[in-house]
């Protein structure tokens, strides 16, 4: 095993940046595994991967303190199959590391793209692999030595995340997919694997992966392998990974362009406030590659299972000219003569993160917006990066809400509306209305805990089944009641959103029930796949909630390629939860034209669908919505936790159809998913 040669002082045990003063604990909750290969045993060779390991290395103990003896080191030869597999293992046996202590996997090397074994469902897409030292046929043994593939990696990262915690940061500085662009000065981390995977490859530690392990992610869903390394549904770790999958990673001047670019932002005084979002914004333009993060935890801060106070409601804005670009467009909601303030950062702090000047939409594409001042302003000056709130409803996006009369007799309306300017929410964007035409309705409900308010849904859908009446109440105040009315109107209005048009009827959601094989496939895994036909022929699935696993696919009949977004809208505490979040970066196709996609079985590497019923409830609904882009969109502030909780959180011919083919577009497409507890069924 490799260490580093540079020795740590005390002096230098420090947190994120060498010019804190403050030694680092006695235990240091950070462990590490660093990868690095410029020699293979059978083909052409690197210059950086070692550089950069190394550097990564020193990083670890010179800037944030970490004991050389938390860090494994693997270099060329030390870097074989066997050695890393085992190390990865070693991780989850390490009793030092406690649950939730950080652990960081880095690997700067050859990447690759293989065929599936026989048997494994991939869609048709290739899968991916890191190419250890001893790759290919030894000259003495004759044994042929494989790449480790993606599921691999995800089996035993969902087996250390298991024992040890999701706190788990993972850096790939290599590539997979072949690009023919040649560079005379720079190198390629890809290498060209022929040949397909054995059919029993590393089935030891695929079958290691429990069927019905449920894991701390939403909805309940349970964990499965991963196939591909960039997966916007990660829960077990967050990855940061050079460059998008059809893109190259390059080295130059005997380092990895990714992993020089991410030490020095990481070495800038200040890094241990930054998330992992963050850092990949810090991050500058790299020629011919795209870096990428992705995982459910990225908006954490760096190497920290903590979460800082992010609103998800925050979006990035950056000045063009005299108007301003803001990330997110009619796919997200956004429309025009909507109003947002502009902040220095995405944490919510009235005192610390005041609005810095407020903007107005002028027009909208799919995934972006234009916006100006209000008032014909003189354009303002915005730090970069910049982060935009939206304080103010556009026409469209107004909430009907009726107020009865007992409710209005210990609330103003009036004064809920001065309760969002107080919040600086501005405007929260409801309008009252009678009861026939309202959206909700506030009641005024008298306990032994006080005046309380109630809420009931107009929902069509919800109705049709019983779900009328929320099961929440609130204090009948006007704080309460500005909080609860702005988290709910963004509900309905992200709920009703839909956009007829060219992909609306081309693109299909199915639903299945999953069961799992008492046995595993040729290749080593558990089988899961559906058991039956879609359940989904009417737009409606019932389902008797028990310990049933679900799958969806979904079907893009249309030329163009999309990236779906899924999301579960649930009836009862109008919360919002993401299924899988886009990427930062474009990040890989996952729906090109005339595919289908997976999401919870086969060879997808998502978790199934569980649902657990409420208690003392007949029926339950929820609605699985997913929104399909042209192109990457962020799709976080969609994301919405429940407003009753306690932690609120045209031209020639030839033209016009090159510009068709250009255009952003976005559709929807939804499931009622109702829940009938079992002797209760209507």
């Amino acid at each position: 095993m490799i260490t580093a040669n540079s020795p740590r002082t005390d002096a230098e045990s420090i947190q994120l940046s060498d010019h804190s003063q403050h030694r680092a604990p006695k235990r240091t909750p950070f462990f590490a595994l660093i990868i690095g290969i410029n020699l293979y045993r059978n083909i052409h060779g690197l210059k950086g991967a070692v550089t950069d390991a190394d550097d990564m290395n020193i990083y670890l103990q010179n800037n944030l303190g970490v004991p050389e003896d938390q860090i494994v080191n693997l270099r060329d030869e030390e870097a074989t199959r066997k050695n890393i597999i085992n190390e990865f293992l070693n991780l989850q046996k390490n009793g030092d590391i406690q649950l939730n202590d950080a652990i960081l996997i880095f690997y700067a090397g050859h990447g690759c793209e293989l065929d599936p074994s026989p048997g494994w469902d991939t869609g048709g897409q290739k899968m991916q692999g890191i190419v250890p030292h001893d790759i290919g046929v030894g000259q003495t043994t004759g044994q042929t030595t494989h790449p480790i593939p993606d599921r691999v990696i995800g089996a035993l990262l969902d087996g250390l995340a298991r024992e040890k915690g999701d706190n788990i940061t993972v850096i790939l500085d290599c590539c997979h997919a072949f690009s023919g662009t040649r560079d005379p000065v720079r190198i390629q981390r890809r290498a060209d694997i022929k040949g397909q995977l054995p059919a029993k490859l590393d089935e030891e530690i695929l079958s290691q992966v429990p069927k019905n392990a449920v894991y701390g992610s939403p909805m309940d869903i349970t964990l499965t392998t991963q196939s591909g390394f960039l997966r916007p549904d990660l829960s077990t770790h967050v990855l940061l990974a050079a460059c998008k999958d059809q893109e190259s990673a390059w080295e130059s001047h005997g380092r990895g362009d990714f992993t020089a670019a991410l030490l020095r932002i990481l070495r800038r005084p200040g890094a241990n406030t930054l998330t992992y979002v963050d850092l990949m914004n810090e991050l500058p333009i790299l020629p011919s590659q795209n870096p990428q993060c992705e995982g459910y935890n990225q908006k954490r801060i760096l190497f920290d299972s903590r979460t800082p106070r992010v609103d998800h409601s925050f979006i990035s804005i950056e000045r063009c000219g005299g108007t301003y670009k803001l990330k997110a467009g009619s796919a997200l909601g956004v429309i025009e003569k909507s109003e947002f303030t502009v902040h220095a950062c995405d944490i919510f702090d009235h005192m610390s993160n005041p609005p810095l000047c407020t903007l107005r939409v002028t027009s909208t594409s799919a995934s972006h917006a234009t916006l100006e001042p209000v008032d014909n302003a003189t354009p303002y000056a915005i730090p970069s990066p910049a982060y935009a709130r939206q304080v103010r409803s556009g026409p469209a996006q107004e909430l009907h809400v009726h107020f009865t009369d007992a409710l209005k007799l210990v609330v103003s309306i009036d004064g809920i509306r001065r309760a969002a300017l107080d919040a600086n929410e501005a405007d929260i964007g409801f309008t009252v209305t009678e009861a026939e035409t309202a959206d909700y309705v506030v009641d005024l409900l008298i306990t032994a805990k006080g005046q309380r308010a109630v809420f009931s849904t107009t929902n069509i859908l919800a109705n049709q089944y019983g779900v009328e009446k929320l099961p929440h109440d609130v204090p009948a105040t006007t704080e309460e009641l500005a909080y609860v009315l702005r988290g709910v109107a963004h509900w309905n209005w992200h709920f009703n959103r839909a956009n007829p048009g060219p992909l609306s009827e081309k693109v299909h959601l199915n639903f299945y029930r999953l069961q799992v094989s008492d046995n595993y496939d040729e290749d080593g895994m558990s089988i899961l796949q559906s058991d039956g036909d879609n359940m989904n022929t009417t737009g409606v699935v019932e389902i008797t909630p028990n310990k049933d696993i679900f799958g969806v696919k979904i079907l893009n009949t249309t030329k163009r390629d999309l990236y779906p977004y899924l999301f579960y809208f649930d009836v009862r505490d109008q919360s919002i939860t993401p299924r899988n979040i886009g990427s930062i970066g474009t990040g890989q196709v996952p729906l090109p034209a005339g595919s289908a996609l997976p999401i919870g079985y086969g060879a997808s590497g998502d978790a199934p669908f569980c649902f657990n019923p409420r208690k003392d409830e007949i029926k339950d609904v929820g609605f699985l919505k997913v929104f399909l882009t042209t192109s990457p969109t962020d799709f976080g502030s969609l994301k919405l936790k429940s407003p009753f909780s306690d932690a609120r959180g045209l031209i020639p011919p030839s033209e016009s159809m090159a510009r068709i083919k250009k255009l952003e577009l976005w559709t929807a497409v939804m499931i009622t998913i109702v829940q009938s507890c079992s002797g209760n069924r209507t």
